[in-house]
């Protein structure tokens, strides 16, 4: 097809739940990303990343925050992260906090932030206790 054809043959990515999204080690991308799908990330980033599923690879670098159900972090990150699901691979570089629900940090990555639990009390914060028990 000719560029500027107006031919019906278009060539879509495909759509839906399962869809994936790859962003390679060519791209520079400045500015937030946001997706309901998943995304694997070999690029760099400049700003927040949003999605269902995040995988950051070995080569991906992410200068932001990333928020997902689900995120899988191989590469560099320099900022929050917060997911319900956290895996930290041990070629990881993360520089800043990590919010979850559920995490797996492997040997040998680097993490130079707090971890907080999602759902679970603050130490020194107060807790309302029924005096009926």
């Amino acid at each position: 097809m000719a560029w500027g054809s107006k031919s019906n043959d278009t060539h879509e990515a495909p759509r839906g739940n399962n869809a994936m999204s790859f962003l390679g080690g060519e791209v520079v991308v400045q500015g937030n990303i946001t997706g309901g799908g998943d995304l694997h990330i070999d690029a760099e980033i400049n700003g927040d990343v949003m999605g269902k599923t995040i995988i950051i690879g070995n080569n991906g670098i992410v200068r932001g925050n990333i928020q997902a159900a689900k995120a899988t972090i191989a590469g560099t990150v320099e900022g929050t992260i917060s997911a319900e699901t956290l895996i930290v691979e041990k070629t990881a570089r993360v520089r800043g906090d990590l919010s979850y629900a559920n995490v797996s940090v492997e040997n040998g990555a680097l993490v130079e932030g707090r971890l907080t639990q999602q759902g679970k009390a603050h130490p020194g914060e107060l807790q309302l206790v029924s005096a009926a028990e």
